[in-house]
């Protein structure tokens, strides 16, 4: 009896196996081709009550015109008015604006979003002068720089310089710092981990404020011209609205939104051509 050994307690059941949450309801990809066919078919409905509403009495037809009441106007705009030239304004001075305050404003933004020492020169800075209005900064501007070319594109680059200076700061600063030190543990040079770490990582948000930076340049463009400017397309909505030629302010309108619509398709090619791995995504 005394060489029995007791007997063994049973065995408790392994705990089950805690699995991982399947995401349910997940957003399914959209191919190009019906990302095009939807929005085709959002800028047919907004073209359709344009002309329906107006048409049919529901809008006073005097405040909006419909939109077949608009061709003869526009005939006569880029006929005889010589339309194009005000577009061609517009265009190259919305490029300038774009191009002087954003790349100046990336610049500042990376510089912050890579430095502490910058982030606390910049940030409040920014932080300062980002809600003032333009149009308090317009005269001062105007006799600083004077009322010509390049007084107006310093005030259409406002906007896109803080678009960029935000978007870009933030990008590289949320950059996780794993990345670059698993970068320098493989013995990458700075060179090689800001081309193959860093920038990488940044361009969707450097592209998502480059969207916003491009409508930025072509509001404040529309407003100078409005303002201050002799020609373009806001010119000729000043000079629509004053004289109450309401299809010629319609068309200036529609040009607008054509521009908007030609440099999101632009840029959403880029962002396919630059970032590969998220369209394969």
């Amino acid at each position: 009896m005394t060489g029995l050994k007791p007997a063994a307690p049973p065995a408790t059941p392994p705990p089950p196996a805690v699995t991982a949450p399947t995401l349910r309801g997940r957003r399914r990809k959209i191919s190009r081709r019906t990302r095009l066919v939807y929005g085709g078919v959002g800028t047919v409905l907004i073209i359709a009550a344009w002309e329906i509403l107006p048409t049919a009495g529901v809008i006073d037809r005097r405040v909006i015109p419909p939109v077949g009441s608009l061709w003869p106007t526009m005939r006569s705009m880029f006929g005889e008015q010589h339309f194009d030239r005000d577009i061609r304004n517009t265009v190259v001075r919305a490029l300038l604006g774009l191009l002087l305050g954003g790349a100046t404003g990336t610049f500042i933004g990376v510089l912050s979003g890579l430095s502490k020492y910058a982030s606390a020169v910049f940030g409040p800075v920014i932080a300062l002068c980002y809600p003032v209005p333009v149009l308090i900064m317009l005269p001062l501007i105007l006799n600083a720089l004077g009322n010509g070319q390049f007084g107006w594109v310093v005030l259409i680059g406002i906007g896109p310089f803080f678009t960029m200076a935000i978007s870009s700061r933030a990008a590289f600063a949320d950059l996780s710092r794993v990345y670059v030190e698993v970068a320098k543990s493989f013995g990458a040079s700075r060179r090689m981990t800001a081309a193959r770490v860093l920038i990488p990582g940044a361009l969707p948000a450097l592209l998502s404020g480059a969207r916003l930076a491009l409508g930025a340049a072509l509001l404040g463009t529309i407003s100078t011209e409005y303002l201050v400017a002799p020609d373009g397309i806001g010119r000729v909505m000043y000079q629509a609205w004053n004289n109450l030629t309401l299809n010629a302010a319609m068309v200036a309108l529609a040009v607008t939104a054509a521009l908007a619509l030609i440099s999101y398709g632009v840029l959403s090619l880029v962002e396919r051509l630059v970032l590969p791995w998220k369209r394969a995504g």
